[in-house]
């Protein structure tokens, strides 16, 4: 009987620990990690010279140092959407909640993925990059600047629903206008959260923009002009 009723409180005991560990386990996801990866995404912006006026869109941090005269310099590379600077002019990047400014260089656009890598003379935390297959239904996060200034950062989950013959994935996270260049994550249990793309576009429907269908280039396609402008090595994967 003794035997009997340790063995029972022995199963609740587990079953406590279980419902413990999975219980921190989602906080943790939906809170510490979750939050980290926003300090990933930068806000860019364009003097558009021609009209003195200003474009605006997200940008994503891929990488964390730059080479020059066979030595690390301090600098970060930056992926953003080719419609958002390939009308030229002068690039900022603002960076974090207190959106610290820095002036960026064009290094090289690609309006066929509608891509470009942009380059910054500090060293800020990088994005871990993932560059394997995406499966419908799984779980996405996009994250960027929806409205341009004043209207800070937003991150909203949806599911990877399809693909299209423009190599593009579609998501239910919401894209808001100024989204446009900014990061599309996904979890991943060794690694964390990984970037596995780039927004492109967002499509509104009903009234306003309280709901839309988000559009994102997946870096598998982006890999081989990361590759091209010595970003990342010709073996990451």
């Amino acid at each position: 009987m003794r035997s009997k009723v340790i063995k029972i409180g022995c199963g609740f005991l587990a079953a406590a620990i279980i419902v413990v560990v999975s219980a921190w386990t989602w906080w943790y996801i939906n809170n510490y990690e979750e939050r980290k990866v926003l300090a990933y995404v930068v806000r860019v912006e364009v003097e558009v010279a021609k009209t003195h006026g200003k474009s605006m869109g997200s940008g994503v941090l891929i990488s964390g140092k730059c080479t020059s005269q066979m030595k690390d310099v301090p600098c970060s590379r930056i992926i953003t959407a080719a419609h958002v600077v390939g009308s030229g002019g002068k690039l900022h990047v603002y960076w974090g909640p207190q959106e610290v400014v820095m002036e960026a260089r064009l290094i090289d656009i690609d309006t066929k993925i509608d891509v470009a890598i942009l380059s910054v003379d500090e060293q800020l935390p990088k994005a871990p990059l993932w560059f394997g297959e995406l499966e419908i239904g799984e779980k996405v996060w996009a994250a960027g600047y929806p409205f341009g200034r004043g209207h800070g950062i937003s991150l909203d989950s949806g599911y990877l629903l399809d693909t299209d013959e423009l190599d593009l994935r579609q998501t239910s996270a919401s894209t808001w206008p100024g989204n446009s260049g900014g990061a599309v994550f996904a979890w991943r249990w060794r690694q964390g959260y990984v970037l596995v793309g780039m927004t492109a576009s967002g499509l509104a429907y009903g009234r306003g923009f309280a709901n839309t269908v988000g559009f994102f280039v997946p870096m598998k396609s982006i890999e081989e002009f990361l590759i091209r402008n010595h970003v990342i090595p010709r073996n990451t994967g």
